[in-house]
């Protein structure tokens, strides 16, 4: 048996873990029914997300979920954390100018619904 057959931890900080899935984020709010509500589950969702020991890869942002990653947005905070552990965020380009937001972009890249039809057809996708 050679030393590395069986490492031992060194009590270092283990690395980020990526899971394969990407999150497709479709508006503002979670759930249906009450938009207050759903509101405010969303703030609950991005602290959970950023304590998950497994990050997804990616979250895309379309529709009126674009407003989560402009700089007014009380989401911002969050979202940034989980791209600087190394989550990719990107936003539709469309749906930015379709809410006139386009230059308020605080998180992430601009893309296209082509990019992020290839991306949710080749992976594992979770929609919100």
């Amino acid at each position: 048996m050679t030393p590395n057959d069986n490492p031992v931890s060194d009590g270092s900080c283990e690395p980020m873990s990526f899971g394969n899935r990407v999150i497709l984020m479709t508006k503002d709010y979670l759930g249906e029914g009450s938009e207050e509500l759903g509101r405010n589950l969303m703030k609950t969702f991005w602290v959970c997300m950023l304590e998950a020991d497994v990050k997804p890869s990616k979250i895309y942002f379309i529709n009126s979920s674009v407003k989560m990653v402009v700089n007014d947005s009380v989401h911002l905070e969050n979202i940034k954390k989980l791209a600087d552990l190394g989550v990719e965020i990107a936003a539709c380009g469309i749906c930015l100018d379709y809410f006139g937001v386009k230059e308020e972009l605080g998180v992430g890249s601009i893309t296209n619904m082509y990019a992020i039809t290839d991306s949710i057809l080749g992976e594992n996708v979770v929609k919100l």
